[in-house]
């Protein structure tokens, strides 16, 4: 298995996985919480819903500074 870590576009699509993980369990974490109702659920969900529009939009631009794992394949 060590050959995929030298197979760069791998590492790269790992490290955005990566990425992906951790953003959507820390919109999961408070979501689970004792005190979470409805509408600070909804408005958890809403915010993250607007955050990912600004990302596609600055991934179009070819932006991806809020991929920090990815990001940092690239700077190698």
């Amino acid at each position: 298995m060590a050959h995929f870590f030298t197979d760069e576009i791998w590492v790269a699509r790992l490290a955005y996985l990566a990425d992906i993980f951790k953003i959507l369990n820390s919109l999961n974490l408070p979501l689970q919480r004792p005190d979470t109702n409805v509408l600070k659920t909804h408005d958890k969900v809403d915010a993250f819903q607007k955050k990912l529009r600004i990302w596609r939009g600055r991934c179009e631009e070819g932006t991806y500074d809020m991929f920090p794992l990815y990001w940092l394949t690239f700077l190698q």
